[in-house]
């Protein structure tokens, strides 16, 4: 009598879950078709799986949204593997597009509100400094022909630009001269400027990423 009691316990609890979880919606329409998996509050929150017409995706949930750690696969066969911020390809991930032709484009790295953003989360990094005040990057509006980039260094003291000589390098072996790194190829990587200036050694090491021309202005 035992025996029976608990398999229709199990019975009822199973047909409880899965009722429970047709009735658990997702916020996103395109996976607004079904769902199995954690809920809470009668949305989709922890982890499952949802379906839509054409679309599918495995993974974290957050009051209905894809959010945290997930696969999405489009009807067309393109597949994103990675992080989601309430619904969209939002941090680092690799996104496999499939082509009309047959073929495949990858784009792997960093995403923000389903735009690739590309390989780095930011587009430059100061590693270290030395005997200096502040590194301001930012790029610079003025343009050059072609694919030639370069990267202008201006260093001020006291409110004033000064001219100390500068020893710069990088590990591409960019060519500098009078403030400028010329026909510079990105990544560029450990960025050295060296200088001596009021009886203080100042060195700074920092990375660009991003493709373009920049400015950078150390401050000591």
């Amino acid at each position: 009598m035992k025996a029976v009691f608990f398999i229709i316990l199990c019975f009822l609890s199973s047909n409880f879950v899965a009722f429970s979880q047709s009735n658990c919606k997702v916020k996103l329409e395109a996976l607004s078709l079904s769902y199995n998996g954690d809920c809470k509050k009668g949305y989709a929150h922890g982890i499952g799986a949802a379906k839509g017409k054409e679309d599918r995706y495995n993974g974290g949930f957050k009051k209905g949204w894809p959010h945290g750690i997930g696969e999405y696969i489009w009807g067309n066969g393109s597949k994103y593997q990675g992080n989601f911020v309430k619904g969209k390809m939002d941090g680092q991930g690799t996104l496999v597009l499939k082509n009309p032709a047959g073929t495949e484009t990858l784009k792997k790295g960093y995403f923000k509100a389903d735009e690739y953003i590309g390989q780095y989360k930011y587009p430059y990094a100061v590693t270290s400094k030395r005997e200096v005040k502040n590194v301001y990057i930012q790029e610079d509006p003025s343009k050059l022909h072609g694919d030639l980039y370069q990267i202008k260094i201006k260093i001020r003291s006291n409110g004033h630009y000064v001219t100390p000589f500068l020893l710069v390098s990088d590990e591409n072996g960019t060519n500098y001269s009078n403030g400028i790194l010329q026909n510079v190829k990105y990544p560029c990587k450990k960025i050295e400027v060296s200088f001596t200036h009021g009886g203080f050694s100042s060195r700074v090491m920092l990375d660009i990423y991003k493709e373009g021309n920049w400015i950078i202005e150390i401050t000591i």
